[in-house]
């Protein structure tokens, strides 16, 4: 089979007419792409979700609930009322914590919400062994210590044991229930 031989003018139309077709479907592309950026986007940045709670306000920001006190900002995982109804026993302070060593038993994701509340009153924080643990590889503490523990449970509570808070289940649920508790704000 043989090639047809076009003539330069031919060639020139036809390169016009792909460039004109791959152009029309680019700008179309550009057109769907801005439309439905625009229709998908409800506008639901999480910037203007709000809750209140006993007086407080809470805002939705980076996915997480801020609130302010006495000009201080603390943030949350959950709005107060959804772990308001988690077991909490003991006598929290504040107190505790300012300008003492905080230190951790099976440190987890819920530790870094009390640490984010927390940072600005501690000296720093710190992996640590319970007494009656079978753990070596960090100092061993007692509870006469601050000393947050978490524990794996079906259910989520908090409770305290001198100065050992004790976390148990869901660590995210119960460090906010905790810092709630701590607060004063349930």
């Amino acid at each position: 089979m043989l090639r047809q031989i076009k003539s330069k003018q031919e060639i020139e139309k036809k390169s016009k007419r792909n460039q004109l077709i791959v152009g029309s479907i680019l700008i179309g592309l550009m057109i769907l792409s801005t439309a439905g950026y625009s229709f998908l986007d409800s506008g639901d940045s999480g910037a203007d979700k709000k809750s209140e709670y006993r007086g407080l306000k809470f805002n939705l920001v980076n996915g997480l609930w801020q609130t302010e006190m006495q000009g201080i900002s603390f943030k949350f995982q959950y709005l107060p009322q959804d772990v308001e109804n988690i077991s909490v026993i003991g006598n929290f302070s504040m107190q505790n914590y300012i300008n003492n060593v905080l230190y951790v038993v099976n440190n987890n994701q819920g530790f870094q919400d009390i640490y984010i509340n927390l940072e600005q009153y501690i000296l720093r924080t710190q992996p640590a062994c319970l007494n009656n643990s079978n753990c070596t590889e960090f100092p061993v503490k007692t509870c006469d210590e601050n000393i947050i523990v978490f524990k794996e449970s079906n259910e989520t509570s908090v409770s305290q044991d001198n100065k050992c808070i004790l976390i148990n289940g869901d660590g995210f649920r119960g460090a906010d229930a905790y810092m709630y508790h701590l607060l004063g704000i349930i």
